[in-house]
């Protein structure tokens, strides 16, 4: 799974922490807030800037990685990963949750866009690279959602 999410990115974290004891009978879930809310910081951004702050966290997870593609950002774009592993009774459960971002105010840039298309293209690779790591480790997962 790392391997697969780290080679589609530019910005790659892992964070890993030891099962719960004893394990939960369901799975978590990731929850999506931005951790700068209540921030003078966020309250100078406006309601439009604050939104890009927001970001997934995954409470209870085992396995948590984070990605930033932002190979695109001179275009004004930037796309998050969130991948969270919950471990529990039956097994194990992962949430993705992603988030890509476009500043539609650079003409030069939305132009291209018209031509080439944008960078949330890499958003379904990045789930595929995600589900092909997990399928070549011996597993075999299901995507249920993907946000």
């Amino acid at each position: 799974m790392k391997d697969g999410l780290e080679s589609t990115g530019t910005k790659f974290t892992v964070s890993i922490d030891p099962p719960p004891a004893p394990l939960p009978e369901h799975p978590g879930h990731f929850a999506v807030g931005n951790p700068m809310r209540n921030s003078n910081f966020a309250a100078m951004m406006g309601p439009q800037g604050a939104e890009a702050f927001k970001m997934a966290t995954c409470d209870g997870a085992s396995f948590v990685a984070t990605l930033s593609n932002d190979s695109m950002n001179r275009f004004g774009e930037n796309t998050k990963f969130v991948a969270c592993v919950f471990p529990y009774i039956n097994g194990y459960s992962i949430s993705v949750w992603h988030k890509f971002m476009m500043d539609n105010n650079n003409i030069g840039a939305s132009l291209a866009r018209n031509v080439v298309g944008d960078s949330s293209q890499f958003i379904p690779r990045t789930v595929e690279a995600l589900v092909s790591g997990l399928k070549s480790a011996g597993f075999v997962p299901t995507v249920v959602e993907s946000f």
